[in-house]
């Protein structure tokens, strides 16, 4: 019998050989089982297809189109779908007590076995080369297949209104809106808006709902109208653990509430996508770098962002420059570890800024040259213009990266951050107090206070931008620009010894930050001082608050 589509292993209903030995287990296909000595491991009959396909190629590259074409045929859930077995896979034999991995990733190719397998080629006979177009089967039917649907999908179901009122059409602008929105975000499938499912939401549930319509996560919510307010709901439900992720209440007038409904439906998208971002990273921190694809690896690095340090940084450097090593032609790649270089060198975390600076430039030329359109890639783009003080380059990069996807808070942020210090000050801070309220649990968020602080001290307006900056350092306690730019406010304020005190707490933070790292930042940032100071006095000024024990750059 050949490896053809759908053939020896017919997608997801288990295959028709009996038992036979991998290395030191014993694979039981017909019961989907994988037994050592006295103990079994159940898996998905899915995955127990992908076992047994690389078990009939035992030693050779069995690559990821032909496991896909086998297993899940044109479903678009396929590439997602294999990865998941194979970690599935990994994981059964090492909680088996397996001491030698068993499946190895050849990179841009596929998968092979490494143990020998005895007694499957006499049952299941020789593989084919080729698949065999006569055997193709039709794509497997979700409804009655087991297998997970893609991580980093979502549906929207139909909004839910009291019977017998006028809301329906609002709800179903809102519905088909919130769609288009979500589907402009990178790589996140989004499942085409159904009416079937709000009648269904109740008597399926949840997970069986996300199974029927392939994806890991639903919005779904309600519009009510109470005399002249609308109020909406809005919940995210993981459909694979069955549970609410996050959930929404807006309150509106009606009257507002229809005459501002495209900003609306970004305050509710961003959210949304941030939450699913914030979840997959989660669950791609815990993977194998070979298990997932580039974009979802790069977004495994937005958990570390929530405690941010030196040591969180160089983790994301180490992190990405691995990545690139395994996969040099992906442009998000590149672009995410120069805006991580470049944030570096401002935070002082660099030991060679010129070199970093210039390292960053080189990923980011490679990165615009893979894929100049890519949202993420814009972004980066921007950043690194912006941290390099090229504000024109800056404004351009990031304004393309927003119409591409005005999902994405953190490039809405530095966009308010650069306008909010050179060009209009009230503009900018509006646009990060926008993206703030977007994504409350954004790791970025304490870096966006930290924008804030950074605007309100260029309009001179010291109460609100040291309130800002202590909000920076609430959200986030391991990042010391907080500290330091606080102590800047409190230093343009004449409060030299609470200015110290703000110091003290950021070396606590980061032993190796000095004064030549304070007055190259300032340097860097002049708008942040300017107004009140002479360059030279605020030189003096820092040499006053550092402690006498400290280097002192002039």
């Amino acid at each position: 019998m050949g490896l053809s589509k759908g053939g020896v292993l017919a997608g997801g209903g288990g295959t028709q050989c009996s038992t036979y030995q991998l290395g030191a287990f014993q694979i039981d296909p017909s019961r989907n089982l994988i037994r050592d000595e006295d103990r079994f491991f159940r898996i998905e009959p899915r995955v127990m297809d992908v076992l047994c396909s690389l078990a009939q190629r035992q030693g050779e590259v069995v690559t990821r189109r032909q496991l896909i074409d086998m297993h899940w045929g044109s479903q678009f859930s396929g590439d997602e779908s294999l990865t998941r077995a194979i970690s599935r896979l990994r994981k059964t034999f090492k909680s088996a007590g397996a001491k030698e991995p068993y499946i190895e990733t050849i990179p841009k190719r596929g998968y092979r076995l490494r143990q020998v397998v005895l007694g499957f080629e006499d049952q299941c006979g020789a593989v084919d080369d080729e698949p065999e177009e006569e055997v193709a089967a039709e794509a497997p039917d979700r409804t009655k297949d087991a297998s997970m649907p893609p991580g980093y999908s979502v549906a929207v179901v139909p909004l839910r209104v009291s019977e017998g009122t006028a809301e329906a059409a609002l709800a179903e602008e809102i519905g088909c809106d919130l769609v288009q929105m979500l589907s402009r975000a990178p790589n996140l499938r989004v499942a085409a808006y159904q009416g079937w499912c709000a009648e269904n939401m109740g008597a399926l549930g949840a997970d069986e709902l996300g199974r029927r319509l392939n994806v890991h996560y639903l919005v779904s919510g309600s519009v009510r109208r109470f005399a002249e307010k609308q109020t909406l709901r809005i919940e995210l439900i993981d459909t694979i653990s069955n549970r609410h992720i996050m959930s929404w209440k807006f309150e509106e007038t009606a009257a507002n509430f229809l005459s501002n409904l495209d900003d609306f439906i970004l305050d509710l998208s961003t959210p949304i996508v941030c939450e699913i971002q914030i979840a997959e990273a989660s669950l791609a921190h815990m993977r194998e770098p070979d298990e997932m694809d580039a974009r979802a690896a790069v977004r495994s690095t937005e958990i570390l962002r929530q405690a941010y340090s030196s040591q969180r940084a160089a983790e994301i450097v180490a992190h990405l420059e691995d990545l690139i090593t395994r996969d040099p032609d992906n442009g998000v790649v590149h672009a995410s570890l120069a805006a991580q270089l470049t944030q570096n060198v401002v935070s002082g975390w660099s030991k060679t800024p010129p070199a970093d600076f210039a390292r960053a430039e080189l990923h980011i030329k490679r990165a615009l040259k893979i894929a100049p359109r890519d949202p993420d890639v814009l972004a980066s783009a921007g950043i690194f213009a912006f941290m390099k003080r090229d504000d024109e380059a800056a404004v351009q990069f990031l304004e393309r990266s927003l119409k591409a996807n005005p999902n994405n808070p953190h490039a809405l942020a530095v966009l308010g951050f650069q306008r909010g210090i050179t060009i209009d000050h009230q503009a900018g801070i509006e646009m990060i107090c926008t993206a703030e309220k977007r994504a409350i649990h954004h790791p970025r968020s304490s870096v966006w206070a930290m924008y804030r602080g950074c605007c309100h001290l260029a309009a001179q307006e010291l109460d609100s931008a040291r309130q800002a900056l202590r909000e920076a350092i609430d959200r986030n306690p391991n990042y010391h620009l907080p500290y330091v730019l606080l102590a800047t406010a409190l230093i343009l304020e004449g409060r030299l010894a609470e200015a110290r005190d703000m110091i003290l707490g950021g070396r606590e933070v980061n032993p190796e930050y000095t004064s030549c790292d304070w007055a190259g930042l300032l340097e860097t940032f002049p708008e942040l001082y300017r107004k009140y100071l002479k360059k030279s006095d605020l030189v003096k000024q820092i040499c006053n608050v550092w402690i006498n024990d400290m280097i002192v750059c002039q």
